[in-house]
């Protein structure tokens, strides 16, 4: 069985479903209302998990009631937190999500700027039986963290991108394979058209897709 760990941001995700997105600045009411957990890799880590395979997720909360859903959220769909950091004093990432009736959406987040913060809690070694690293943006000191230990260890680093890595550019360097976000490969070629962004992506990273 696939053992993938996955490092990066977990969110608690309010998503409101609306007939339109709003034009004025005014009350509206949601036809729908779903809250889950959300973030870039705790999603991976769901996903992979539902697919059959092992997820573990690494990554820092708060010591809020947020915090406590997301884990709760994330064990339930039988993923691993034991490498989830609880920080007191911060809070969890949460983000108010509006859905049209077209599929079109809008993300409004917030993230505490002192998470996730330190990786000098992060295992020196890649855990053993990992078979693949997922890394996202949104913490990508961790993610070129567990990158490195997969180069070691010779197993893929997979790095999911719906943003620019600018905080940390090696980490284009780190992946073995890169999948963008059309918001993060404009975020890094400056391109609006996707396919010379796509060409241009390839050059800086020839794993990226």
């Amino acid at each position: 069985m696939t053992r993938i760990l996955c490092a990066g941001i977990a969110t608690l995700d309010q998503i409101f479903s609306l007939p339109a997105m709003p034009s004025r600045p005014e009350k509206y009411r949601a036809r729908d209302l779903v809250v889950t957990t959300g973030g870039t890799a705790a999603n991976a880590a769901v996903a992979i998990a539902r697919l059959g395979g092992v997820a573990s997720f690494f990554g820092a909360l708060g010591d809020d009631r947020a915090g406590d859903e997301i884990v709760a959220g994330l064990e339930a769909e039988g993923v691993d937190c034991a490498g989830v950091r609880r920080v007191a004093g911060r809070t969890s990432p949460l983000s108010a999500i509006l859905v049209d009736s077209a599929g079109e959406r809008i993300v409004v987040s917030h993230a505490d700027p002192e998470l996730p913060g330190s990786t000098a809690h992060l295992p020196k070694r890649l855990p053993t039986g990992v078979d693949a690293v997922l890394g996202d943006t949104r913490w990508q000191a961790g993610s070129a963290h567990f990158f490195r230990r997969a180069r070691e260890a010779g197993v893929p680093a997979i790095l999911d991108a719906d943003r620019a890595p600018n905080e940390r550019p090696e980490l284009l360097d780190l992946a073995t394979h890169a999948a963008f976000a059309a918001q993060g490969l404009r975020d890094l070629t400056a391109s609006t058209i996707p396919a010379p962004a796509c060409g241009h992506s390839r050059k800086l990273q020839p794993g990226s897709v």
